[in-house]
């Protein structure tokens, strides 16, 4: 198992410097489970443990929606965590910045839950978000009328109604975290540095391989040729 594993991030590391690899999407997995320990540590706050990836925002002119990696929340109830992942220094997107910057003006996550009714009455992956309803639901952030539960129990097409969800009035605030290989003047960063330091003398076998290769990737990706980027892993 170890072997496989090591052979997995030997992968990462190699295919991270082409130039089609998105290596976020393969990586994110692997830091999941220690995501709302990092998170805690560097906002000195406990969190909830839920975590919902590739939380949808929609778009202001129309249905279709922009992504934020995770979102994560506090224990008290008072903050919403928006967590972007970066694996590479040149990937950072001011039309993301722009998005996850609106979410975290006053009001701004409210608006955010109020608009998700709207985007599952127009989708045509209805069942997919009913998950995502319930699991927002389950994390406090709304309330899902009765009328909502037999629609999850039956494999009939789908009825959705956007008043079956109720916002409540007091939503948490939001704040936009990245999670990224080095720091950035005007960013709440957590670096891979300090994920690699967190990570370091776990007593598990993925722990301390994910510190390792966190050190290699603090540079940027295409630095090192592709074949050279590590060696085998015999």
């Amino acid at each position: 198992m170890n072997a496989s594993i090591e052979r997995i991030f030997s992968n990462l590391d190699r295919w991270r410097n082409l130039p089609c690899y998105q290596l976020e999407r393969r990586f994110d997995i692997f830091l999941s489970p220690y995501l709302c320990e990092l998170v805690e540590s560097h906002v000195n706050e406990p969190l909830t443990n839920t975590i919902i990836p590739e939380m949808p925002l929609k778009q202001a002119s129309s249905n279709l929606t922009d992504k934020v990696d995770y979102v994560l929340f506090s224990a008290s109830g008072k903050t919403a965590y928006l967590i972007e992942l970066k694996t590479d220094c040149d990937s950072d997107s001011k039309k993301q910045d722009k998005y996850l910057e609106r979410v975290a003006e006053r009001g701004g996550w409210r608006r955010a839950l109020s608009d998700v009714p709207t985007v599952v009455a127009a989708t045509r992956k209805r069942r997919k978000y009913f998950h995502l309803l319930q699991l927002l639901e389950s994390a406090g952030q709304l309330a899902l009328d009765p009328r909502f539960r037999p629609w999850l129990e039956t494999a009939a097409r789908a009825r959705f109604d956007p008043s079956w969800v109720q916002i409540p009035e007091e939503v948490p605030e939001a704040r936009v975290l990245y999670v990224r290989p080095t720091r950035v003047d005007g960013k709440n960063c957590i670096t891979f540095g300090t994920v690699a330091t967190h990570l370091e003398g776990r007593n598990d076998a993925l722990a301390p391989l994910i510190a390792r290769y966190l050190r290699q990737w603090e540079c940027a990706a295409g630095t090192s040729m592709p074949e050279r980027a590590f060696d085998d892993v015999e």
